[in-house]
């Protein structure tokens, strides 16, 4: 059954909602999951710090933070993405990578740990790339 999630967006301008919604929607219905929802928040540098190091003891900015979400009601969200496009800028930049691209890379990346997938080991981290990079693919977005 094809997911009919809902994707969220708040905190990041017009562009990047749109980047961000279409490749979120993409990856639902290529992966066809049973999420129901993801919301996504524009965070700030000093709160994207502020919670990395709350979170994973890391004092520094991250570019995006994921975090599942129980839900026990149908349609309830499932998980949550923070992007903070002042770190996804930079990183792009040093990249070389445009940045509408990385972030949807981002995006794509913090889906895939809202659905369980890790990068601690080289096994886990290979898979996790080859997903981030088929869904990318099969979205337009794996070359831009």
């Amino acid at each position: 059954m094809k997911s009919s999630g809902v994707v969220e967006v708040e905190g990041l301008d017009g562009d990047d909602i749109e980047t961000v919604r279409g490749i979120l929607a993409g990856a639902q219905r290529v992966m066809d999951c049973q999420l129901m929802g993801i919301e996504v928040c524009g965070v700030e540098p000093e709160d994207s710090r502020a919670l990395n190091r709350r979170y994973r003891g890391k004092n520094k900015m991250a570019t995006v933070l994921s975090f599942s979400l129980p839900s026990t009601e149908p349609g309830g969200m499932a998980g949550q993405l923070l992007l903070c496009p002042p770190a996804v800028r930079r990183e792009a930049r040093r990249l070389g990578i445009p940045y509408r691209r990385w972030l949807a890379e981002l995006a794509v990346h913090g889906f895939l740990h809202i659905l369980g997938h890790q990068h601690n080991d080289a096994p886990s981290r290979e898979l996790m790339v080859s997903l981030q990079k088929a869904l990318l693919n099969m979205a337009g977005k794996g070359k831009e």
